[in-house]
């Protein structure tokens, strides 16, 4: 339940000043490294039976009453294969550098599935974990320059990490405005900083296999990223912990959804060199 009624007031404070919050940090010089755990599942399907699948049914037909034949067009029931899930985890070295509109990123990883790497200089590449930088999130939805892309408006007011917090909506006027369909946002009511962020929508790069399979399957996919902030440096709150799930809407005998893809990502030990907001420089 929430805390108070929420005004037309108080949504405009949060944007303004969450906004101020969202372009400090779009502007930030940034150098820092803290140990990343990643664990990912896919839930892989088997293209090759659902394409055989699909050929048979359309050449399916039916009598109706007139007596004239039409095809029968059924949606896809995914076929899912045990034998190719795969399960992976991670521990990284994540480094993110921050010059101007220049971000670098990279993970180097220290253990692969429990082994530990001795060469120090392997790197994680995946697209879809670095095409999600959670640290920026907000200020795909929030920096004042992209606030009349979205319509906002405050859900309630809860308690969220032991604050006070409202809860934004923040729904894209156009059609998928970078990939965002719809979010949510948890704003401190004090601090007016971002704790929490879910966001749903693909983007294109690093999930490409999704989307080819959704347009085999004829479905489309449920993609939501969520990003939690407890990590305080100088008023800039850095993520601990991010969790992206994709999944496919029920099928006809099935209640609950189908999983396509989940992955689990904490982060932990930071070590700062550079948190700089505008002229000021802070170590």
């Amino acid at each position: 339940m929430g805390l108070r009624l929420s005004s037309q007031e108080d949504l405009w404070k949060v944007l303004e000043q969450s906004g101020e919050y969202c372009q400090k940090l779009a502007g930030a010089a940034l150098d820092f490294i803290c140990e990343e755990t990643i664990t990912e599942i896919q839930y892989n399907i088997n293209t090759e039976a659902i394409s055989e699948q699909k050929k048979f049914w359309y050449k399916m037909v039916r009598r109706t009453k007139t007596g004239t034949y039409v095809a029968i067009t059924w949606g896809n029931q995914p076929l899912w294969d045990p034998w190719r899930t795969e399960k992976n985890q991670y521990v990284c070295d994540y480094q993110l550098i921050k010059k101007g509109d220049l971000i670098k990123e990279q993970r180097i990883i220290l253990k692969e599935n429990g082994r530990k790497i001795t060469d120090q200089k392997k790197l994680l590449e995946e697209k879809h974990f670095s095409m999600l930088t959670p640290l920026f999130a907000a200020v795909r939805l929030f920096a004042l320059d992209r606030q009349l892309l979205f319509n906002y408006r405050i859900l309630e007011e809860v308690k969220v990490q032991g604050k006070e917090a409202y809860v934004i909506e923040a729904v894209p006027k156009f059609k998928n405005v970078g990939e965002v369909e719809y979010s949510i946002i948890w704003v401190d009511k004090k601090s007016f900083q971002i704790l929490e962020i879910e966001i749903e929508g693909i983007p294109i790069e690093g999930y490409e296999d999704i989307l080819k399979e959704s347009t085999l399957l004829n479905q489309k996919p449920e993609l939501r990223t969520t990003n939690h902030y407890q990590i305080e440096k100088k008023g800039v709150l850095f993520p601990s912990r991010s969790r992206i799930r994709a999944e496919y809407p029920p099928q006809r005998s099935m209640a609950k959804t189908i999983p396509r893809l989940k992955i689990d990502m904490t982060y932990d030990k930071f070590k700062f060199f550079t948190v700089e907001t505008y002229s000021k420089i802070i170590k």
